[in-house]
């Protein structure tokens, strides 16, 4: 995608509709900056409004009410005291999972790209393939700023997502 230029926080929204299995997916978040070598983005994960990320040197800001704590200019700052996130990560039955991911400022202008890949961690079976009315986890993305303002061109929808074939 094209990153609009107020964009500071990639929110990539996870449901896991199933009703009784848990999902494990890979969540990969990258800068196309420079295109012959991308780049991970920082990411932090929230499960039932809880930071998934390990505390970094020992002491997240967790107040352990779900809450986390950040010292930025807006609600949708990275949270200090903790280090980025990487995946696979399991989604519970019912359960909702967000990223954020912290692009840097853009460098190399006039292309700041980015890509959101969601990948389920078990190959999908091509003779009983997963319903494609009613697949396991639905993901939706957007660009916004620290304020949490959506970002025009910045949002994917479910349906939007196009299937990517591993060439490896």
């Amino acid at each position: 995608m094209f990153r609009h230029p107020s964009t500071d926080v990639i929110v990539v929204s996870l449901f896991n509709q199933a009703p009784d299995l848990p999902q494990t997916v890979t969540v990969s978040v990258s800068d196309w900056q420079n295109t012959c070598t991308p780049t991970e983005f920082n990411k932090f994960a929230f499960l039932c409004g809880d930071i998934l990320n390990p505390p970094g040197n020992g002491n997240g800001n967790g107040n352990g009410n779900g809450i986390v704590i950040n010292n930025g200019p807006g609600p949708f700052s990275p949270p200090v005291g903790f280090l980025p996130f990487t995946t696979p990560v399991t989604i519970p039955p019912r359960r909702n999972l967000i990223i954020h991911a912290y692009p840097p400022d853009p460098v190399l202008p006039p292309s700041p790209l980015y890509e959101v890949v969601v990948n389920p961690l078990h190959p999908i079976d091509p003779i009983l393939p997963p319903d494609p009315i009613r697949p396991p986890v639905i993901v939706n993305t957007w660009g916004i700023t620290v304020d949490g303002i959506i970002q025009e061109g910045n949002t994917v929808l479910h349906r939007q997502f196009v299937p990517a074939f591993s060439i490896a």
